[in-house]
């Protein structure tokens, strides 16, 4: 059950990079730069979520499966980062800064 769900957390993120892909083809830079972030985080946190469901099995597997899953926060916490920075710049942007 943890590989199924950590494909689809990888087809899932890999669709979302695409339409990344394609909206900076069709001039959509900040939409498509956003897209990509967001799916490639998330294509990050279900390959480690997935690493750790399996390698959390054995007591040898539990560093494993504690690395996995701070790779899977970091990620996470990097792709809203990345849109509160962005959002921020807009803001600072509006008011003449």
């Amino acid at each position: 059950m943890a590989k199924a769900s950590a494909g689809v957390g990888l087809a899932l993120g890999g669709i979302e990079v695409g339409r990344g892909i394609n909206d900076l083809t069709d001039g959509k830079g900040a939409e498509g730069r956003d897209k990509i972030i967001s799916g490639g985080a998330d294509m990050v946190t279900a390959g480690a979520l997935g690493v750790a469901a399996v390698s959390s099995g054995t007591v040898v597997g539990l560093p494993v499966a504690a690395v996995a899953l701070g790779v899977a926060g970091v990620a996470q916490a990097g792709k809203y980062a990345s849109r509160e920075h962005r959002r921020w710049r807009a803001l600072d942007g509006r008011q003449g800064g």
